[in-house]
């Protein structure tokens, strides 16, 4: 699974919106956009150990 899929399941799994997650992580919600369509990612960023905004991993 690509990790543009996996945020966005996750996201999806907790019932949460674009807007609200943008909220939690202090980015915008055109960020989450595109990071759930691989349009761009942050660089260096690291999602291994994050935890969806405080969700927990699956």
């Amino acid at each position: 699974m690509q990790l543009g899929n996996k945020i966005q399941e996750q996201r999806k799994k907790i019932n949460m919106t674009q807007e609200k997650l943008a909220a939690e992580m202090g980015v915008s919600e055109t960020a989450i956009s595109k990071w759930e369509n691989e349009n761009s990612m942050p660089p260096g960023w690291d999602f291994s150990g994050y935890s969806y905004a405080g969700y927990g991993r699956d």
